[in-house]
């Protein structure tokens, strides 16, 4: 699978994305530290570390819940509202998944996307 899991590599100006990760940056993991990118497919001509963390749809989706319950998520899904209609004190606009199942569900279809994005299959 070309999505994985990375963490910063450590250089003499601060941090960067390791130089294998295309793109990446994305669904930072707050406990772990970890974020999500897209790697070239195999055949490979270079080493990609053996300890990253290749996701499936699946350990994908797991992911994002395991983040949700840590630091509740935005639903990117969700009709937005407006500041009027907004009653609590969070961001006004801002909607959050109300339960795992939501955020396992976008969380599926969210890798589908970054697959067909970057020119890979979606099947299993």
């Amino acid at each position: 699978m070309p999505l994985v899991e990375y963490k910063l590599i450590k250089i003499q100006e601060g941090k960067q994305r390791p130089p294998w990760a295309k793109e990446g940056g994305w669904f930072h993991h707050p406990s772990k530290h970890t974020f999500v990118a897209w790697v070239e497919p195999q055949p490979r001509d270079w080493y990609l570390p053996d300890t990253v963390t290749q996701f499936t749809a699946n350990t994908f989706a797991d992911r994002m819940v395991e983040i949700h319950n840590i630091q509740p998520m935005p639903d990117p899904t969700a009709n937005v509202i407006s500041a009027e209609e907004s009653v609590d004190f969070g961001p006004a606009n801002t909607v959050y998944f109300t339960s795992n199942t939501q955020v396992h569900d976008w969380a599926l279809t969210e890798y589908n996307k970054l697959l067909t994005q970057y020119g890979e299959s979606t099947d299993e």
